[in-house]
């Protein structure tokens, strides 16, 4: 009867753990592929928001003639490398110090509804643009212009030691467009 009472719990202990296995594989299964799916509407967003800022892009430089060989995209990355002093060619403390200023004061004061900003840097080193599009569909430059110290306007901002003139361009362009949806191709 003892021996009939252990096989029993044994038996019962050992269905309980295989239940309890079971269990625990499925919420894995199941967790992984919900962690799955975020993963993959995230990768999808992404390429939808990338997608359509080349879009804007693409239009803003159409409409104000840019010559991207002109500047250098400073994506974060290469913006990280330049605020640090570490971007090749681009050293100067001073210059650095004055855009590092001009970044903290005007990256985000784009209208609300903007698309995220594009900032370029001249290959000269003597200014820095924003280009984003209004929620209106005007595409916007807001342009920070190295000038002489002896050239006073009101639109000059001025330090110590550089004085930048902020120029601010906007155009008629083609409205903000939508999220595409993303096609898959297997």
């Amino acid at each position: 009867m003892k021996n009939r009472k252990n096989l029993i719990m044994l038996f019962s202990l050992a269905i309980t753990l295989s239940l309890t296995g079971v269990y625990a594989s499925t919420a894995v299964n199941e967790s992984t592929d919900s962690n799955s799916t975020v993963s993959s509407e995230k990768a999808e967003n992404k390429i939808k928001v990338e997608t359509r800022l080349n879009t804007v892009w693409q239009d803003i430089k159409k409409t104000h003639n840019i010559n991207e060989n002109d500047y250098i995209d400073l994506d974060i990355g290469k913006l990280n490398q330049f605020l640090s002093g570490k971007l090749e060619g681009y050293t100067d403390k001073d210059l650095i110090d004055e855009m590092n200023k001009i970044l903290a004061e005007n990256l985000f004061n784009a209208p609300v509804g903007s698309t995220k900003p594009k900032i370029l840097l001249n290959k000269a080193g003597n200014e820095i643009v924003f280009a984003y599009k209004e929620s209106d569909g005007k595409n916007t430059l807001n342009v920070f212009r190295k000038t002489e110290k002896n050239v006073l306007t009101p639109e000059v901002k001025s330090s110590n030691d550089v004085l930048f003139e902020n120029i601010v361009q906007k155009s008629e362009g083609d409205p903000i467009p939508e999220l595409a949806p993303t096609i898959w191709l297997n």
